[in-house]
């Protein structure tokens, strides 16, 4: 996993070093500060986004970070001392996860895949980065921006992204056409949603064990909708809608050498949408639950697809707007996006790739 906030005490050297990197990389940075902003070197920018103690104490805003992260890093030439001594102290008492790498010691690669290996194993997704300050290790500052680059920026090296069709390449068509039927037939959207999405995995039309007709036969059995199987499909394939940006966005990611594709929990109407719009195209997979037998309720399926590409979890990025398929992807391994907006995913993506020398379509 990838930390979602890098946290310090905005000391010089090691301290420091952690918010640039966060900065430059787009990661929201923080931390707790003496009162004043304390440094060594004045008052800490205003550049940085954290928050002042009410005392001018070094040791309180210290303690206060190792309380609010999931874990703390200490980095170091040699043993610690001084404050990053102190910084290892609290983590105990606090029996808060800590990992300390001297670069002394260590070389720089193998002090990355421990640090690498340390924040999946723990779960950190708020770390707190400490170490000696400018004036006691003048390259402390160098040592801790080349370690997060290698443990953090590497895992951000993204070789497959997947995508989610409905909701994602494409506007939802599932939902939104589902609420009109129900809304023609006076139900309550809410729940013939839910109906209508757990009939098509008990059905088995999802997993392609059976055609359009059982499910819908069921889904009127079980609700009393009265509409045909022709004027129901149309409601749904209708309004699946491509969005030209995300599909400008496929074709530019492919172009960078990444693979690109779709992993979907869908039926025959994907290859459906498909004769209308042509976007296979665009991808070097499909990954249709109708087509494959086994949908995204399984978490198995993303071991079987990231045996089948080839690829590593960690390297394999998913954009998908349902919570619950997005934690299992994460669950094995998977960096994730979960959709909820065209600002929001822009954001997100920039945590994961460069995306520099893409242009991404204005609507």
């Amino acid at each position: 996993m990838l930390p979602t906030k890098i946290v310090s005490g905005g000391q010089t050297g090691a301290d420091r070093a952690a918010l640039d990197f966060a900065i430059h990389h787009d990661i929201p940075h923080g931390g707790w500060v003496p009162k004043g902003r304390l440094t060594e070197a004045g008052p800490l920018p205003a550049r940085y986004n954290v928050q002042e103690m009410p005392l001018r104490s070094y040791a309180g805003r210290t303690e206060q970070n190792v309380i609010n992260s999931d874990g703390t890093l200490i980095v170091s030439h040699g043993k610690l001392t001084g404050g990053s001594l102190l910084t290892r102290q609290y983590s105990k008492r606090h029996r808060r996860p800590w990992l300390h790498i001297d670069l002394s010691r260590c070389p720089l690669s193998d002090a990355a895949m421990l640090v690498s290996r340390w924040i999946d194993g723990q779960g950190i997704a708020v770390l707190n980065v400490a170490g000696p300050r400018a004036s006691k290790d003048p390259q402390i500052y160098r040592g801790v921006i080349s370690l997060l680059e290698k443990s953090i920026c590497e895992k951000k090296r993204i070789a497959v992204v997947l995508f989610d069709f409905g909701g994602v390449i494409a506007e939802e068509g599932w939902k939104k056409g589902l609420g009109i039927i129900a809304k023609a037939n006076r139900l309550d959207a809410a729940a013939f949603l839910k109906k209508a999405s757990d009939l098509i995995y008990e059905t088995g039309y999802i997993l392609g064990r059976c055609t359009a007709h059982p499910f819908w036969a069921a889904l009127r059995k079980k609700t009393g909708i009265k509409e045909d199987d022709a004027t129901l499909m149309h409601e749904i394939l209708s309004r699946f809608i491509p969005r030209d940006w995300m599909i400008d966005l496929v074709k530019q990611l492919k172009a960078a050498k990444l693979t690109v594709g779709i992993l979907s929990d869908q039926t025959d109407m994907l290859d459906t949408l498909n004769a209308r719009h042509d976007f296979y195209r665009w991808f070097d997979y499909v990954f249709n639950s109708y087509h494959i037998g086994k949908g995204k309720r399984d978490v198995s399926l993303f071991d079987d697809i990231a045996e089948l590409l080839k690829s590593s979890p960690g390297r394999i990025l998913f954009i998908d707007d349902d919570p619950g398929h997005v934690e299992r992807a994460k669950q094995r391994g998977w960096q994730t996006i979960l959709y909820v907006d065209r600002d929001v995913f822009q954001k997100e993506m920039k945590r994961y790739l460069d995306l520099s020398h893409i242009q991404i379509k204005e609507e």
